[in-house]
């Protein structure tokens, strides 16, 4: 019935999501050197990226604080 169904359901959605965790966490373990090797190679350039990302964020944000604060119409 529908019961059955709805227990079935989230069973799958369980598997599901553990799948997804376990893949991530293999692929976590299995890249960690590759990582540890690019950054060592381009971390001059990532800080650089991350403090552009960082800096264009907080414009986003002061430029939303601002539109909610005196509305565009």
């Amino acid at each position: 019935g529908v019961p059955e169904a709805g227990l079935i359901f989230a069973m799958a959605m369980v598997v599901g999501v553990g799948l997804t965790l376990a893949a991530v966490a293999a692929l976590t373990v299995i890249s960690r050197d590759q990582l540890v090797a690019f950054v060592a190679r381009h971390g001059g350039s990532l800080e650089s990226a991350s403090r552009m990302l960082e800096a264009a964020t907080g414009f986003a944000l002061v430029l939303a604080g601002v539109r909610e604060i005196f509305g565009t119409g």
